[in-house]
């Protein structure tokens, strides 16, 4: 029977559950403990409500959540609406309903709030199924059923209990038989499927192994098998995706980590020793400037300002390693009414308070390696200090743009050169826009948002950039200012037999530098950037204006070299196609120069803050 078990493992589709126990070269599981013992047991979210009431960043967090548990008392239950081909943003409403509810009951007793999570759960396992098709939205929502069906034990009965292992079992962790495990390319996948579907699916395979062994087994060993792929993602420190998509991975590799290390008697050590995994809880800090706003690289969201909010996985990684990750850093994000969305109750149950004096003076300036290098540049951490994130890498990453050579950049409490965010999926998808291709010509890349015309960046002759080209960092940036990026991007333009572009950073200024070679005589080579402040244009002279903290007026000039040029500006309110979105309130500014007689071009930007 132990060979069955490991055709499971290995086959991964098709697979079925029969009676088996773990070979003796393979990590024993731990004997099956009483609810609740996902994420902690009754001790623990006692000691979770006592570390929190003890700070006034802690009595701030859990009063977020209660408000959220609360407002979600007179709602209608959830019902099976789908968006698209997605059942995604239900199954991540029951995640934040169930999870916050629960923790709700868990810290008061009010059996209200044990009520109104087990009428979500019951609701949602009574859906035709949790969409296997996208099978986020499987994991997703395995997740929410899981952490009711243990969490909510005490206030359960029977029927409910079994109605709720049920679902688990037939709409998450099987193809509805209760035999053949779901599988799919997403089991070995490189990027955040693999941590969100396997993470889900632990966690509710945790949950009911009393009531269904031996495929509980099987899922939880398949999950220990292959989150190392996807975790070779945060080689060198870094992420692929960018900040937005870190979180989504992130949240689900701690809460498939912090299933594993207890369903497995040795703890899954090998797991906790991936390269680049306890960098981590640093990683959201260095993608952050001074004033809250990420560098939003590829597909974080539709929105130019994407704001840093609070991670699980921040506060998970923290408790876990010891670097980074305060959870009163992320608990003093919450503003007004936000809370920590559908991960709120994990972020409360791994809080751990940080020992600011016993952590080194943070590096200000850094390159990270990886399939996407970036590097940051910091002129210090307060407010008004300057803030540059360079994008390197590839547009064949996942989730990935054409915007090798791109930047954001912030200074005196704004922002001044942006970028613009990704399309909706579900919007391009519906105009049968082909979106996942990402191959060379492919529509995507006719998306303005998407191609290399609506970054920060060159162009040459109107070309998109190579997809299977990938820059990288000609040497480390040194931690300090000064401080000097130079990026390598011969490989993503093919008209160049070198392509330079080296971002310099000072206390008080940005120089950007293009050198390219090998061009065609008399090829145009674009330099481009969005901006959400007010431009104008005087020869190779533009003004930037915009308010800072407190309506401090600011303004930024930037002076292109050769002199000659001739600064334009272009409002991109309006779409450029009926397939693009509008970018209020943001301009396209640009200039270009010709490749002499000898195929080279050189060019600058300096950037000089002032305040009005």
């Amino acid at each position: 029977m132990a060979v069955m078990a490991v055709a499971m493992l290995v086959a991964f589709v098709e697979a079925e559950a029969r009676d088996a126990t773990p070979s003796t070269n393979e990590p024993a599981l731990v004997s099956i403990v009483p609810h609740p013992r996902l994420f902690s047991d009754a001790a623990g979210f006692g000691a979770a409500k006592s570390r929190l009431e003890s700070s006034d960043v802690g009595r701030k967090a859990l009063d977020a959540l209660m408000r959220s548990a609360g407002a979600t008392l007179d709602k209608p239950v959830l019902e099976r609406k789908m968006e698209g081909r997605r059942l995604l943003k239900t199954s991540r409403t029951a995640l934040e309903r169930i999870g916050n509810l629960s923790f709700a009951w868990r810290a008061t007793g009010e059996r209200k709030y044990a009520d109104r999570a087990i009428a979500e759960a019951k609701a949602v396992a009574a859906f035709s199924d949790w969409n296997p098709s996208h099978f986020l939205d499987v994991g997703e929502m395995t997740l929410a059923v899981a952490v009711a069906r243990d969490w909510l034990d005490d206030a359960l009965d029977d029927a409910d209990k079994r109605l709720l292992s049920e679902a688990i079992l037939k709409k998450g962790l099987t193809k509805g038989d209760g035999k053949t495990l779901h599988a799919g390319w997403w089991t070995t996948a490189h990027n955040n499927w693999n941590p969100v579907c396997h993470g889900g699916l632990a966690a509710g395979a945790a949950a009911v192994r009393e009531d269904y062994p031996e495929v509980a087994e099987a899922v939880l060993r398949r999950a220990r098998k292959c989150l190392p792929i996807a975790f070779a993602a945060y080689e060198g420190g870094n992420f692929p995706e960018g900040a937005g998509y870190w979180s989504y991975a992130s949240d689900f590799v701690a809460i498939a980590l912090e299933v594993l290390s207890h369903q497995f008697a040795d703890g899954v050590p090998e797991l906790f020793a991936a390269e680049g995994l306890a960098e981590q809880g640093e990683y959201m800090d260095l993608m952050t400037s001074p004033i809250g706003l990420t560098f939003n690289f590829s597909d974080p969201t539709t929105s130019p300002f994407a704001w840093r909010g609070p991670d699980a996985a921040n506060c998970y990684f923290g408790m876990k390693f010891g670097r980074g990750g305060g959870f009163a850093a992320e608990a003093a994000r919450i503003a007004g009414k936000r809370g920590f969305g559908r991960f709120a109750a994990f972020a409360l149950l791994w809080s751990r308070t940080r020992n600011e004096a016993s952590e080194p003076e943070p590096v200000l300036c850094r390159s990270l390696g990886g399939k996407n290098p970036i590097a940051i540049l910091r002129s210090g951490l307060n407010l008004n200090d300057w803030y540059v994130g360079v994008k390197g890498g590839t547009p064949s990453a996942s989730h990935g743009h054409m915007d090798i050579g791109s930047f954001v950049l912030d200074a005196g409490g704004v922002r001044w050169a942006c970028d613009l965010g990704c399309e909706g999926y579900g919007r391009i998808e519906a105009m049968k826009i082909d979106l996942w291709n990402s191959a060379q010509g492919s529509p995507r890349w006719s998306l303005f948002r998407l191609g290399v015309e609506g970054h920060g960046t060159l162009q040459i002759d109107g070309a998109q950039q190579k997809v299977d080209g990938r820059a990288t960092f000609v040497r480390p940036v040194a931690p300090s200012v000064p401080s000097e990026a130079i990026l390598d991007m011969t490989p993503v333009y093919p008209a160049a037999r070198k392509a330079i572009r080296a971002f310099s950073l000072g206390q008080n200024g940005l120089l950007i530098r293009d050198r390219l070679a090998g061009l065609k005589p008399g090829a145009v080579v674009t330099w481009n950037m969005n901006t959400p402040a007010k431009a104008t244009a005087q020869g190779n002279i533009l003004e930037l204006e915009a308010k800072g903290d407190n309506n401090v007026v600011h303004k930024m000039t930037l002076a292109a070299s050769p002199a000659d040029v001739k600064w334009s500006v272009v409002p991109l309110d309006e779409p450029r196609t009926p397939a693009d979105s509008p970018n209020p309130g943001i301009s396209r500014v640009a200039f270009s120069v010709v490749a002499d007689k000898n195929g080279d071009a050189s060019l600058s930007v300096s950037f000089v803050l002032y305040e009005k």
